[in-house]
């Protein structure tokens, strides 16, 4: 199944300049939940403004009957394409939401950028402009087309056009504003520094952090509009930079002690700040990702005897937002993996998973670990 998916993908991209977009749909093993629609986007294809950078926009949604009524918008950490974190996207389809991997202006760190100016207001001016794409930082390019912000808006303009069937318009208010209450903003590295900032700035349902952000000034700042209630963090212990994440979580005022998932269930002790200690990431060891990227990106990650995700059963718990009542058909679809299995094996991180390619064995990113985009190396 993964085989023939990357498969798909790679043909699918040779096509993406045709126009609006390749939709794929995986055949469905017998007896298991349908798969979501996924679509390949080129940002281009939505506004010939917008410059393609990174790979394309990643699309799921589930069954008309699984929808909750929330958006995932999740950002890819530094030079990473979306679809290196596609079973991440389409796994919150299937739970409900209407899934959107960005691709967006991320070919440099911030924390390369920023290097040696932590308390100059460098990160959140360079933040400021990847989102909002104004001017804010001598140190990056980002005009008001290449800007998160209007990606997004031009991203579900297209899809309201495309599929209006499937309620995206319904992210969009009679103004042409995104309905931020209704959005769950995440994001692995860098994205998830963006992530916090976009908490920040709006008023999103949640913020879910995948190893990320860095304690910069803004990370205490007294105006989020989000309360630090609404955020959760996952990250490595083993990662390099896993202390001043931890740290920057707890400027923000996430709740609870840092603690470990593994071998753990849900609620985890009630904390949000989660992390694991696992070794049986895959790819090369030596390799800064190798931690970084272990519970979030496709190349990187355990997985359980069943061929599913080890972390999956976290990523559920992250992204369990109740449904809004007063869009069509609320109710998240059954998870793939049972509490009692889960229960009896823990978080099973090895033995027995699928054979898969092993990640790259370069670097996957500068200063802060971040996973590079492998999509064309996949076999």
């Amino acid at each position: 199944m993964v085989l023939c998916r990357r498969i798909l993908r790679l043909l699918a991209g040779l096509l993406l300049g045709l126009g609006a977009g390749v939709a794929l749909r995986p055949a469905a093993s017998a007896g298991a939940a349908p798969p979501p629609l996924v679509r390949l986007i080129a940002a281009s294809a939505t506004d010939p403004a917008i410059d393609d950078v990174n790979g394309v926009h990643h699309v799921a949604i589930g069954a008309a009957g699984s929808r909750r009524g929330r958006l995932l918008v999740f950002l890819p950490g530094t030079t990473a394409s979306a679809q290196m974190y596609s079973f991440l996207i389409e796994r919150a389809a299937t739970l409900g939401y209407h899934a959107i991997g960005l691709a967006y202006v991320n070919d440099v760190a911030v924390n390369v950028l920023c290097a040696g100016m932590g308390a100059s207001g460098c990160h959140e001016a360079v933040r400021r402009e990847v989102l909002l794409g104004t001017d804010e930082s001598e140190l990056v390019q980002v005009d008001a087309d290449n800007g998160v912000f209007h990606r997004l808006e031009r991203l579900l303009d297209h899809l309201a056009a495309i599929a209006p069937q499937e309620g995206w318009a319904s992210y969009r208010d009679g103004q042409g504003a995104v309905r931020w209450h209704r959005v769950v903003v995440s994001g692995h590295s860098q994205g998830a520094g963006h992530a916090a900032f976009l908490g920040r700035l709006q008023r999103v349902a949640r913020a879910v952090l995948f190893s990320g952000t860095e304690p910069a000034p803004w990370t205490q700042a007294a105006d989020f509009a989000t309360p630090a209630l609404d955020f959760y963090g996952f990250a490595h212990r083993l990662e390099p930079i896993y202390d001043p994440i931890q740290r920057s979580w707890d400027n923000i005022g996430i709740p609870g002690a840092p603690i470990s998932v593994d071998a753990a269930l849900p609620p985890f002790g009630g904390s949000q700040q989660l992390h694991t200690s696992s070794e049986d990431c895959t790819g090369d060891p030596q390799s800064n990702g190798f931690y970084h990227n272990c519970h979030c990106a496709d190349d990187w990650m355990p997985f359980l005897p069943d061929g599913t995700p080890a972390f999956q059963v976290v990523w559920d718990h992250l992204f369990d937002v109740p449904g809004v009542p007063a869009l069509p058909a609320a109710s998240p679809a059954p998870r793939a993996i049972g509490l009692g299995l889960i229960a009896a094996a823990g978080l099973w991180l090895g033995r027995g998973r699928p054979r898969r390619r092993p990640g790259p064995g370069g670097s996957p990113g500068q200063a802060d670990g971040h996973a590079r985009d492998q999509t064309s190396a996949r076999p």
